[in-house]
């Protein structure tokens, strides 16, 4: 009979989130600076950077006429959104192993080894002219060769903190000047990353304590079992911290 998948308790680690906002933090800090016709510095600008779709903000720049007025406040700018989430079986470490994290609520707790995934995110440049596009990548490119590690706390009950490779895959550019040159133009570029991930199950407080072992064993690889083996805690009330030995015996099947 099929039971459910979901039959333990609900469990959120919150992985995701934690590492959208993490790539989201590497790119808060971004500056350009923009030079007068003799290439004096006049202005240090930082670019924001905040969730969502490059559409939202392109629809808002071509549809609002009086956004389009505010264009030089409104970019350059930064966004960021998750495209895809894919399995990544060459990084399996098989798929029933199991092993203890430590206790909880004085219980040894279990967790099954984690699930590996590639979160593939999208970070998007928008300025309104190939200088200020420039600027931006030449300050990203360096950090990725073609990759970069960040530390993440994965499973909070533990504080356990792992790192996370985030591979940039490929950059690319789109130049939307065309018509007139009172036309808006915006030059976007995608930068396209990978970030390697490993998502926890539920961890489980084993709350009984094994104190009856009984296994059949053979001695040859064809033949039924032929002898048995027995394990008992002795005395059975006896809890960890007790005093207490193990009554072991081989039994012969015949």
């Amino acid at each position: 009979m099929t039971t459910s998948l979901f039959k333990e308790n609900a469990f959120y680690w919150g992985t995701i989130r934690n590492l959208v906002a993490s790539v989201g933090q590497l790119f808060q800090d971004i500056q350009i600076e923009k030079l007068d016709s003799s290439g004096q510095k006049q202005q240090v600008i930082r670019v924001p950077c905040e969730y969502g779709p490059k559409n939202k903000w392109l629809t808002m720049l071509k549809e609002r006429p009086d956004y389009n007025q505010n264009v030089e406040i409104k970019l350059p700018r930064l966004s960021f959104e998750v495209v895809d989430y894919r399995y990544d079986a060459a990084r399996k470490i098989g798929s029933k192993g199991s092993y203890q994290v430590g206790t909880i609520g004085d219980h040894r707790a279990k967790l099954f080894t984690p699930v590996p995934y590639d979160v593939h995110i999208n970070v998007y440049s928008m300025c309104k002219d190939q200088t200020d596009s420039l600027q931006i990548l030449e300050q990203i490119l360096p950090y990725f060769a073609p990759s970069l590690t960040i530390s993440m706390v994965v499973l909070p009950v533990f504080n356990l903190v792992k790192d996370i490779p985030i591979v940039l895959s490929s950059v690319t550019v789109e130049d939307s000047y065309d018509g007139s040159p009172d036309n808006l133009r915006t030059v976007v570029q995608t930068f396209s990353l990978v970030a390697q991930v490993d998502l926890f199950g539920p961890v489980n407080p084993r709350t009984s304590i094994i104190k009856h072992v009984k296994a059949n064993v053979a001695t040859h690889s064809m033949s039924t079992a032929d002898n048995t083996f027995k394990a008992d805690v002795n005395p059975a009330t006896a809890n960890v911290n007790d005093n207490y030995v193990v009554d072991e015996r081989w039994m012969t099947n015949f």
